[in-house]
């Protein structure tokens, strides 16, 4: 697409980046690691325009306790498009999300410009080239937040890689959720406790027919019975 069209509008791009994104999340809840995002490793299902992940050629599956690799694949790396840790020997050892995610934001960086992202060693000695102005503060953040050379300065998850691409606004969302559910128990609590008292009549308090001296005596009706 980008061959034929040139780099595509940030709507769309977006839309593609949170699908694959989506297929991350999946598999990284399975301790498994992709190890190969890039744009021609993503197609786009003419049926629907769905952006569908594909080739597991590079993906290894971890240990969920200790973190380790179970499974032993050749070792690869698309230039551009994998973090500087890949190019070590023997690959990535231990589970680690950051990088796919260092991946999914170089995509992200090919989609809205139609050039391909540098070389990790070259993006962690000279930087990340400026992308074009027009698009939003928090795509270009997030992009470079995850193209990161350190694994420890990137989103550590897919969640906190689209919520930085969102400008925080899932974030601020989930908040103003967890308010509105605190005031709802509030007046659920009200509620219930006005009904436990009797609301505003009360029943009244029981009181004797007639008393003399302290000594209770029947009313005339009982009398006659």
């Amino acid at each position: 697409l980008v061959s034929r069209k040139g780099a595509l509008d940030e709507t769309t791009a977006r839309r593609y980046i949170g699908q694959v994104a989506d297929a991350l999340a999946y598999i990284h809840e399975r301790n498994t690691l992709h190890l190969d995002i890039k744009p021609s490793n993503i197609m786009v299902r003419k049926s629907d325009g769905r952006a569908i992940l594909i080739d597991f050629g590079l993906a290894k599956h971890y240990d969920e306790d200790s973190g380790s690799q179970t499974t032993t694949t050749i070792g690869g790396h698309s230039d551009g498009y994998a973090p500087i840790e890949q190019y070590d020997t023997g690959g990535i050892q231990m589970f680690s999300p950051e990088a796919d995610i260092y991946s999914l934001g170089a995509t992200l960086y090919f989609l809205v410009t139609g050039e391909r992202p540098p070389r990790a060693r070259v993006v962690g000695n000279q930087g990340l080239p400026a992308m074009p102005s027009k698009l939003s503060t928090s795509l270009r953040t997030a992009v470079e937040s995850a193209m990161q050379f350190s694994i420890k300065q990137r989103p550590h998850s897919v969640t906190e890689f689209i919520t930085t691409l969102d400008g925080g606004r899932d974030t601020k969302r989930k908040s103003r959720w967890w308010l509105w559910l605190l005031l709802l128990l509030i007046a659920v609590g009200g509620v219930v406790g006005y009904m436990i008292s009797g609301g505003d009549n009360p029943e009244p308090e029981p009181t004797p027919t007639s008393s003399t001296g302290g000594e209770k005596v029947d009313n005339a009706d009982s009398l006659r019975r």
